[in-house]
């Protein structure tokens, strides 16, 4: 196994409190550690020498703290590590100390991408994750059944056909598309070594299956999907790491008293003051908004906002049932589903300002609700006249709640009535076109959201 060099930049202020005692953790764990204290001795060149050891290293220990930042010599060798990475000839391995992940996103938006190790998890850890990230000396199975183990998740014989599936899945390119799939790893890096991104893709592979098992959606009772996040392995911490996942998978939990709820919270209050100092120019228009004028916070938690981010409800009903843009649905639920779930008991999951703000959504200027053509002619006035006659809606929501499985108490007929109550008119399908949505199960995630016009 060839040597590898791991050469420490550091600002000098940091040294006693933190940086001497890891360059000792290092070099107990065998490592080959180009420290200055170790390297630059009583009449030599320090430049020289700093340039050797940065000619000769194959990765560099950042320490990033509000010091570091502050000199030019720290950042000269910080230029330097880039340039090595850049050309595949040294890693970058950042180490946070004293500086937090927002304060980095402002000094350096490139190197808050690479999430760093964190000094509170003490010299002996880093050194420890340094060594096995230079030195991946055990099998790549045997690694990662030691990092599930660890999150308590039990894998099976390494023969067993289980690995393959997960190998395949994590070659799987639409996997951010599917719900349940957290993107970040509850580690908080990207440092990953080959076990720990099939660990990873092992736990997520978990995760969804659970997910789709239990059909979990946007009405599905907040207790079980709270009990799912606190004792399925990892899911817990993959969450606290992916709050604005969470809330569009299940934005009941922004309702739900559980330990999230607090969190939930906090980043919704971050996301107005964000969206507050955020300055707009005088022609600003947002098409989002009621008003035409900036949202007041992010539409992941526009629902917990008194006044729903000025968003207008035909924008806060696509979010619940679409997701975010180019990125994942909440679940397989169409704007039909949502429809009938809204006006049953299922409603309950949500506050009735809510509810009523969602089935709003539904008197916008396009209808997203699918008939077939047993129910109605392409022609917005022969729909006019589907959607207010109990009989024509009722038939349509029983062979839609039997086609998609719908699971409700409250009968068909209230449902058509309800429906009917909206009073849904011509203008709601739009006078010349009656736009036709792929339904989602059709979909196959990568492909959401394509729609098709069809004349009069």
């Amino acid at each position: 196994m060839m040597n590898k060099r791991l050469f420490i930049s550091h600002a000098s202020e940091d040294k006693h409190p933190f940086v001497r005692g890891l360059a000792e953790a290092l070099k107990a764990n065998n490592l080959d550690v180009w420290y200055d204290e170790y390297e630059i001795k009583p009449g030599v060149s320090i430049r020289e020498s700093v340039d050797l050891g940065l000619a000769s290293c194959d990765a560099g220990l950042i320490i990033l703290s509000p010091n570091y930042f502050a000199k030019k010599w720290t950042i000269w060798e910080l230029n330097g590590f880039v340039q090595k990475m850049m050309s595949g000839t040294a890693k970058l391995i950042p180490v946070s100390f004293g500086i937090k992940h927002e304060d980095l996103l402002k000094i350096s938006p490139a190197l808050s991408d690479i999430f760093s190790l964190n000094s509170e998890d003490g010299a002996i850890t880093i050194a420890q994750k340094v060594r096995e990230l230079l030195y991946p000396d055990k099998p790549v199975l045997i690694k990662t059944r030691e990092i599930l183990n660890s999150f308590g998740l039990v894998s099976p014989d390494y023969y067993d056909n289980w690995w393959l599936d997960r190998i395949e899945f994590l070659g799987n390119d639409n996997v951010q598309y599917i719900p349940w799939s957290f993107p970040r790893n509850p580690q908080k890096s990207n440092l990953t070594t080959k076990a720990d991104s099939l660990a990873w893709a092992c736990m997520r592979y978990s995760w969804i299956s659970i997910a789709e098992a239990n059909d979990f959606n946007q009405f599905t009772d907040p207790n079980y999907i709270f009990e799912y996040i606190s004792k399925t392995p990892g899911v817990l911490s993959a969450c606290k790491v992916n709050l604005e996942y969470l809330a569009l998978y299940a934005p009941q939990l922004l309702f739900f008293d559980s330990p999230l709820k607090r969190e939930f919270e906090e980043i919704y209050n971050k996301s107005k003051l964000d969206m507050e100092r955020t300055i707009f120019s005088p022609d600003f228009k947002c098409e989002l908004t009621y008003n035409g004028e900036a949202p007041t916070c992010n539409l992941i938690f526009a629902l917990l906002d008194m006044n729903f981010g000025k968003y207008t409800p035909s924008n806060l009903l696509r979010h619940f049932v679409e997701g975010e843009r180019f990125g994942p649905r909440p679940s397989n639920k169409d704007y039909w589903d949502i429809l009938i779930e809204l006006l049953s008991e299922k409603s309950k999951t949500y506050p009735i300002q809510v509810v009523n703000v969602l089935i709003e959504g539904f008197r916008s200027q396009y209808s997203a609700l699918q008939l077939k053509k047993v129910f109605v002619a392409k022609e917005p006035s022969s729909l006019e006249r589907v959607f207010s006659t109990a009989e024509l809606i009722q038939q349509a929501v029983e062979e839609i709640i039997t086609d998609r499985k719908i699971t409700i108490s409250t009968s068909s007929n209230v449902i058509a009535e309800r429906i009917c109550d909206l009073h849904l008119t011509r203008e709601d399908f739009t006078e010349k076109s009656f736009r036709l949505t792929i339904p989602s199960h059709e979909l196959k995630y990568k492909f959401r959201g394509i729609t098709f016009m069809q004349s009069e």
